[in-house]
């Protein structure tokens, strides 16, 4: 619901015109709006797991990351 109330209310439109012409967001309205949408993760997430995303460069890279972690994880319980 704070994602709805804070980014779908009365500058709604404005931004989505905005991220039509090719100006988004900036880096603290993706940290807040980021922040209000928490991804459910199975076991939770380590601080030495963010500490590798925040390192990662890129989004590719991020998502490699994590595919390599799921990988490792699903040949581990697998073996078990």
């Amino acid at each position: 619901k704070m994602a709805d109330a804070t980014f779908f209310g009365a500058g709604f439109t404005a931004m989505k015109i905005s991220n039509f012409i090719g100006i988004g967001r900036t880096p603290e309205e993706r940290t807040r709006y980021n922040a209000s949408r928490p991804l459910a993760v199975l076991g939770g997430v380590s601080a030495a797991e963010i500490r590798f995303l925040q390192m990662a460069r890129g989004p590719y890279a991020k998502t490699q990351l994590c595919w390599s972690w799921l990988s490792e994880f699903t040949t581990r319980e697998h073996l078990a």
